[in-house]
């Protein structure tokens, strides 16, 4: 099987490579990136989680892959799909987790959108979802902004203590997914249409500049 590239307007997602590991660990093994997840990893689950990917590209055609800036290559975050029983054994669950400074700049829609649109035309999978802690407000917002609906909720005891963590199950299913590019001038004063998906972190120059298009996804 041939290696996975995803390319959005500004990132572009790859397969993780033996190189890539270091700075995987220095986003699942800090405290304040994973705190809605479980918390920052040892170095022995590190290299499980990251090994895992590598297997999961060979025997599922996805996993969770790196995220780089087109421009400068530099590593943004981590992203992609994986697989979790929830309506079904092998149902997909989006996932993604980005370096601070890059966090509420659009990354997380363009990316999660992209994961969705591999999901449903490269895969042809039923339904996408999304679990996300109910504090996550950043993830709970691009869950929504992204066209995904709310479908249940539900509870995950944390295997070192008694703590309960709550959850908000989202879903979009196949037939009801449209990518929608959505173009935003970079610049306020001369806003230009396109056709690539940007995002500015301003919601409220967001929506004075928004042009929209839908285009349902056909297999």
């Amino acid at each position: 099987m041939s290696e996975i590239k995803i390319q959005t307007s500004r990132l572009t997602l790859s397969e993780l490579q033996e190189s890539d590991f270091s700075d995987f660990c220095k986003l699942i093994q800090d405290d304040e990136l994973m705190r809605f997840d479980g918390g920052a990893v040892s170095d022995d689950d590190a290299k499980w989680f990251f090994d895992k990917q590598i297997e999961n590209y060979r025997e599922l055609g996805f996993g969770i892959w790196i995220c780089r800036l087109n421009e400068t290559s530099e590593t943004v975050g981590i992203c992609g799909l994986r697989q979790r029983t929830l309506k079904r054994e092998d149902d997909v669950e989006l996932a993604f987790l980005f370096h601070k400074k890059y966090s509420e700049q659009g990354f997380e829609e363009e990316t999660m959108s992209a994961c969705i649109e591999f999901a449903i035309k490269t895969l042809d999978v039923p339904e996408v979802f999304a679990v996300i802690h109910t504090d996550d407000t950043t993830a709970l917002n691009v869950a929504e902004r992204i066209g995904m609906k709310k479908v249940g909720t539900g509870k995950e005891q944390k295997t070192d203590d008694d703590t309960v963590e709550n959850h908000i199950i989202f879903s979009v299913k196949n037939e009801n997914w449209f990518f929608i590019r959505i173009n935003y001038s970079t610049d306020p004063d001369n806003p230009e249409y396109s056709n690539e998906m940007v995002f500015h972190k301003d919601d409220a120059k967001r929506k004075k500049q928004k042009k929209q298009e839908e285009i349902k996804c056909t297999q």
